[in-house]
């Protein structure tokens, strides 16, 4: 459905596959070089997606969904409904972590660090922003988160667990 792709929120290249989010609704993943559509489903204000392993796919849903969705890419439509999902106000960033075996999750107010358990996803530590207004959530480097804020921008210290602020912005 073309309707739920009117905008473009976030694209995610995974070698030779594009994973695309729109806050008009739609997440899909595109064969790069064949455009073929591997999968696509809807999320309510979806602004990120990434890849875990599984073939699962996260999906944060923003302001309307204010949650993070977890699909199989083995069923796909506009009417598939998810496996699961974890609440969070204002959900707006995803990204794996290969090395902790874990989902971070960027909402409005909070990151919070997800790890899968079987069939279920479990929160497992909460950590509230210096300010509020969680937006963009990506790796700086293995160790590290960068985010962004209504007005800032922090790096997190997997390691520590502590934000600082980013320097470069």
């Amino acid at each position: 459905n073309r309707r739920a792709f009117a905008t473009t929120d976030e694209c995610k290249v995974y070698q030779d596959l594009i994973l695309i989010t729109s806050s008009s609704g739609g997440v899909a993943l595109i064969e790069r070089y064949s455009k073929k559509c591997r999968f696509h489903a809807t999320a309510k204000n979806a602004h990120s997606a990434c890849l875990l392993p599984g073939d699962l796919v996260a999906v944060a849903a923003s302001f309307g969904g204010d949650e993070v969705r977890f699909f199989n890419q083995a069923k796909s439509g506009a009417g598939v409904l998810p496996l699961m999902t974890v609440p969070l106000s204002g959900a707006h960033g995803v990204e794996w972590d290969d090395a902790g075996e874990c989902l971070w999750a960027l909402g409005t107010k909070e990151l919070i660090k997800i790890s899968i358990a079987g069939a279920k996803m479990i929160v497992r530590e909460r950590f509230k922003l210096p300010t509020s207004g969680g937006h963009d959530l990506y790796w700086w480097d293995r160790k590290h988160l960068v985010l962004s804020v209504d007005h800032h921008c922090y790096l997190f210290s997997i390691d520590d667990r502590t934000f600082a602020g980013f320097a470069p912005l």
